[in-house]
């Protein structure tokens, strides 16, 4: 079972006594200053971790057996017996002939009392290099040199290694019991290898180019505009030869030298209505068809057919365009 500690708050009245000798910087010796004060706050309240991480800055700026002192009582609060001892080493080594008596006098009666409540654990581990914990506390890595202090009670002992299962065990022990305890690291199992991936085949190349209704859109436009400027042509000669034949009839009639070529300007007349109203038709069948295509989703479109039909009458002319989906 445990043993309640009562812990001494060492807050000596002679003050904070800094070492002769060091030269440390004011604002060292300040933050050692802030560092401490905050230590006897947390000190107060039994918040002895933060208690002793706040001394173990002050001592590590600017030590003093005040510091010292205080972080012992800590640590022995803390249970953490093994630093308390060692803490408690360190003051009467480096400050033992400035220590008044009843320091010295309640430096012994911890000790005493620290040691009446520790335990001995022996902890071996294999392989080496592992790090041994002792209630979540980093206690070092193994082969850990000699025995682990512990207070009487319950411990969980976790041992952790790269590449092997954590091994984690608990532990009763009396206090003044020795005990030993070993444990063999067991190596993780090495990862299954993923089975190669099926290769993903290739998708089939797909041809680059426009679709049937573009291509047919373009060519019938192109044959529209050709024929459009045939049809100008052949207007453009047929006003030319109307224009001779102004001054020569009267009311269409004309005298006979003049007949072959009346016959040759109405025939001009007709080819030219003709190939304005198939080349208009063509024109605009390709440029409908163009539009149409730029609207289409070409990725689900399937290739057209695309046909054109001219249409002539006696006195009109088109085209006809079909287009197969």
């Amino acid at each position: 079972m445990r043993r309640v500690v009562t812990v001494t708050l060492a807050l000596l009245v002679f003050g904070l006594c800094y070492t002769v000798g060091a030269q440390v910087d004011d604002s060292q010796k300040a933050q050692a200053r802030k560092h401490f004060d905050a230590g006897k706050a947390l000190m107060k309240v039994e918040d002895f971790p933060s208690a002793a991480s706040e001394f173990e800055e002050s001592v590590r700026l600017f030590v003093t057996k005040n510091g010292l002192f205080n972080l012992a009582n800590c640590y022995k609060g803390w249970g953490r017996y093994d630093k308390a001892l060692e803490t408690y080493k360190r003051l009467d080594t480096e400050f033992g002939a400035q220590l008044e008596e009843y320091a010295v006098t309640k430096m012994e009666e911890d000790i005493r009392d620290i040691k009446a409540l520790i335990a001995w654990v022996t902890v071996e581990v294999s392989p080496s290099g592992a790090t041994v914990m002792v209630d979540g506390i980093e206690r070092g890595e193994s082969p850990i040199k000699g025995p682990l202090l512990l207070g009487g009670g319950s411990h969980t002992i976790e041992v952790v290694l790269e590449g092997y299962e954590k091994s984690s065990r608990e532990i009763s022990i009396l206090a003044g019991e020795r005990k030993s305890l070993s444990i063999e690291l067991v190596l993780l199992p090495e990862p299954e290898s993923e089975p190669e991936p099926e290769p993903v085949p290739e998708p089939e190349p797909v041809e680059e180019g426009r679709s049937g209704l573009f291509k047919g859109g373009v060519v019938t436009l192109g044959m529209g505009a050709a024929i459009l400027i045939a049809g100008s042509v052949t207007g453009g000669v047929a006003l030319s030869m109307g224009k001779e034949l102004e001054g020569e009839c009267d009311n269409d009639e004309c005298a006979p030298p003049w007949h072959d070529k009346m016959d040759k300007m109405d025939n001009l007349a007709v080819a030219t209505n003709v190939l304005l109203g198939v080349g208009g038709a063509a024109a605009i069948a390709g440029l409908t068809m163009l539009v149409v295509d730029a609207k289409r989703n070409r990725e689900d479109e399937e290739p057209l057919n695309v046909t054109m039909s001219p249409l002539v009458g006696p006195s009109s002319a088109g085209a006809m365009i079909v287009v197969r989906f």
